[in-house]
């Protein structure tokens, strides 16, 4: 399966599930409404209102995507990500 529909067919359980993702202030010490969801090698940050899903980036897991995020430092387990 190419990396592209892999993505897609993640983020549209989205749909369905909201709430499907882990909430990421459960893994860093940065209060946020963020919440993620892996899609193979990537992971899709995204967040919730009431009515809608909005899918913020799509970053690949070898990055530092906890800096691409927030400005500031954050102390946070990789390995729990």
């Amino acid at each position: 399966m190419n990396v592209v529909r892999k993505i897609i067919e993640r983020y549209e359980q989205l749909k369905m599930f909201p709430l499907l993702g882990v909430d990421l202030c459960s893994k860093i010490s940065v209060q946020t409404d963020f919440r993620y969801l892996v899609a193979g090698n990537y992971i899709i940050f995204y967040r919730v209102d009431h009515e809608y899903v909005y899918i913020y980036r799509i970053l690949y897991a070898g990055r530092d995507y906890i800096k691409v995020l927030f400005s500031n430092e954050v102390s946070v387990d990789y390995e729990d990500l």
